[in-house]
């Protein structure tokens, strides 16, 4: 009785672990992007890492409804967004839409012990799109993050897109690291001037 009772604990444990981790398809958001360098090839913008295009055969957890998964980078190098999309999409729409439900509904209920949690679907100009958002909203951390889930099933554009975002982070780590890269820059002018001869 009292194994049983361990084991529950540790299940538990475990469950809510991984639930209060953000993180899609494996991948955490926050995490240092470099840390997955050999799991794909990284894009640039200019000299700096953007992202990284995931291989689809080195994915720690993939979905049978994905077939490209891309890691965005802070100017700092962390992960700020983890996208899933699926440009040859197979399912039907009524498919696709069972499944954005369930993905949805999940989502929810794992991160609700954590977050606050609300959906919304947004307003499309297309019939045959639909998109769900889900916010988990932290305060106190400041985190606003955003797990999207988009059926495109219209007769040309089949597609689905599945992304886990936190747009605030981004902006926060890219103007550190800008600010960063300014006081650098002052501090090379100031090396710079010639005070000989004083």
């Amino acid at each position: 009785m009292f194994m049983r009772f361990v084991i529950l604990q540790i299940c538990l444990l475990l469950f809510f672990h991984k639930a209060y981790s953000l993180e899609l398809f494996g991948y955490k958001l926050y995490s240092p992007i470099q840390d997955f360098s050999d799991q794909g090839s990284f894009t640039y913008n200019q000299d700096q890492i953007a992202g990284l295009n995931l291989d689809p055969n080195k994915i720690i957890n993939s979905n049978n409804q994905v077939a490209n998964y891309f890691l965005k980078s802070t100017k700092n190098g962390n992960i700020y967004e983890v996208e899933g999309t699926n440009d040859k999409l197979s399912l039907s729409p009524i498919e696709c839409l069972e499944m954005q439900k369930k993905f949805v509904v999940s989502f929810e209920k794992k991160n609700s012990n954590f977050y606050d949690v609300s959906s919304q679907k947004l307003e499309a100009n297309l019939q045959s799109k639909s998109t769900w958002d889900v916010y988990l909203n932290d305060e106190i951390n400041n985190k606003n993050i955003i797990f999207t889930f988009t059926c495109d099933y219209s007769f040309n554009n089949r597609r689905l897109s599945i992304s886990l975002s936190d747009f605030q982070y981004m902006e926060d780590e890219n103007q550190i690291y800008e600010e960063r890269l300014q006081k650098k820059m002052n501090e090379e002018e100031v090396k710079k001037i010639d005070t000989s001869g004083i």
